[in-house]
């Protein structure tokens, strides 16, 4: 089997497990989440180049698929627990949520050997679920601006529409 193989596979099957196994709310979901991708990513600093480097393409479209599986396992296990969600676009903040955890999981994989954060990965996963915990119990939503922000290139561009 090869390498990209692998990890797709176990990415998938862990993610898949511990959202099976997790404790009520969204805050258990989440909590699974992180876990099962941390548990994946820790100790592996080239998981990111294998599940969507290299030069062929179906490997690419292999990673991809992977990413998309555990984004939708992700949505599917917090369908649910929607009435917690606080967010004006729930899918949206879902996928926000999905990626934001897998991005940081991602970047951590990839920068905590020369740029250690003192975390375990459990306590990282403790944390970036929380934090996703938060954001989606924050009632908002497109162009939602809380006090003291500024407007940002973007929403200036988005205003102009």
């Amino acid at each position: 089997m090869r390498p990209e193989r692998t990890v797709n596979a176990r990415l998938e099957t862990g993610v898949a497990e511990a959202l099976r196994g997790a404790g009520s709310g969204v805050d258990g979901v989440l909590g699974a989440f992180a876990h099962a991708l941390a548990g994946t990513f820790a100790g592996h600093d080239r998981v990111f180049p294998e599940l969507l480097g290299g030069q062929r393409a179906d490997a690419v479209e292999r990673g991809l698929r992977t990413l998309v599986t555990v984004q939708d396992a992700l949505a599917d296990a917090l369908e649910p627990y929607r009435g917690e969600i606080r967010r004006a676009e729930p899918d949206r903040a879902i996928r926000v949520a999905a990626r934001t955890i897998t991005g940081s999981c991602v970047h951590r994989a990839a920068t905590c050997r020369t740029w250690p954060d003192g975390l375990t990965w459990p306590s990282w996963a403790d944390e970036v679920a929380a934090m996703a915990g938060a954001y989606l119990g924050t009632p908002g939503g497109h162009g939602f601006r809380g006090a003291g922000s500024s407007s940002r290139s973007g929403d200036r561009q988005q205003e102009g529409r």
